[in-house]
């Protein structure tokens, strides 16, 4: 039993395996995931620990949220697991105003989503003050453990306090500084955290949880959905020169957007330093690139656009773009080199 993750490794194995007749990992160098066990039991973990601990002090775990129901919850043993699904679309209007909010607010869809969603329980609860639900987690915490197959998944429980009189631009900003910190101590495992309670024998944050997906998907035609906002992808070269450069500059603009060249010779800490700072969502990755994003940024491969050439395109290339591109919007944004410390971002 392996995670979603570990399929993309299991099959890069077997195809290793299939067409060289052996493993690169067969010489017992690798990490493997019963190392990642063993270390994961003897280590401490005394700052998350900590964190966990101040984080759900005084919060009754054992609570149910008083959310509306169509009937009474029968005892388990008669439960028969079968449940219904209820879904919903966004406008195109509504979705580029969520995404517009969430970069001019410089946090993620994933945390932007998480206020809206502990908005709408707060309502939902009659104005339920202290809100705990849970949120899986990758669990893969460090670069090493990437390449492992495994089940690294984690649950944590995400703990908003909420105050009736605060805005909605503040709920944005508590629960982004409460998801950030719960992220970085999201490898502590959920049973060390219940072992802090004891007398919890339920735990009732599991009943509500909270699962983003952006609906990101790529289909045949070259196209990037964000719900009903669509990015449409059309090769032109196949040769990257200045030319090329200044092409594609001007279709990031003309698009929207704004142009910020990253070097792939900066470490892969600098490079999300620089991503956070810029509020980026989107990045073009070519074949040596394309692994070293990784949370909620959005790539997209250069080279397997450019040279899949049998793929219609069923979109007017003549059309002129609908977004309106105003004189005093910052059109790029380039970082000095920090060699004397922080790099600094330049706009224009």
């Amino acid at each position: 039993m392996f995670d979603f993750l570990s399929l993309n490794v299991f099959h890069q194995d077997l195809n290793e395996a299939y067409t060289t007749g052996r493993l690169s990992c067969e010489d017992g160098s690798a990490l493997r995931y019963i190392d990642y066990a063993i270390i994961e039991q003897q280590t401490p973990m005394t700052a998350a620990s900590t964190f966990w601990l101040d984080s759900l002090r005084d919060c009754k775990i054992d609570h149910h949220l008083s959310l509306p129901f169509d009937r009474h919850r029968v005892s388990d043993e008669h439960r028969t697991g079968r449940g219904i699904s209820a879904s919903f679309s966004f406008s195109e209007h509504l979705s580029r105003t969520f995404i517009a909010y969430a970069s001019m607010s410089k946090i993620t869809l994933e945390n932007m989503a998480l206020a809206s969603y502990y908005a709408f329980l707060f309502k939902l609860t009659n104005g339920e003050k202290d809100l705990c639900i849970g949120m899986n987690t990758r669990g893969r915490y460090k670069p090493e453990l990437m390449p492992i197959i495994g089940m690294f998944v984690n649950v944590i429980p995400l703990r908003c306090k909420l105050d009736p009189c605060w805005s909605f631009a503040r709920l944005v900003k508590e629960v982004h500084q409460m998801a950030t910190d719960s992220s970085h101590y999201s490898y502590f495992p959920l049973q060390r955290i219940l072992a802090q309670h004891p007398l919890v024998s339920k735990p009732a944050f599991l009943d509500t949880s909270f699962q983003f997906d952006s609906n990101t998907t790529q289909n045949m035609s070259n196209e990037i959905i964000l719900d009903d906002v669509r990015l449409s992808l059309v090769p032109y070269s196949t040769k990257i020169g200045t030319d090329e450069i200044i092409i594609g500059m001007m279709a990031i603009e003309m698009a929207g957007a704004v142009y910020c060249p990253l070097s792939p010779q900066n470490p892969d800490q600098r490079l999300m330093m620089l991503l956070e700072q810029t509020g980026t969502r989107l990045v073009l990755v070519h074949s040596g690139t394309q692994n070293r994003f990784t949370g909620d940024i959005v790539t997209i491969d250069i080279d397997a656009i450019v040279n899949d050439q049998h793929t219609p395109n069923v979109y007017d290339l003549d059309r002129l773009s609908f977004v309106m591109v105003r004189p005093e919007e910052i059109a790029a944004i380039v970082f000095t080199s920090g060699s004397t410390g922080i790099p600094k971002a330049v706009s224009f």
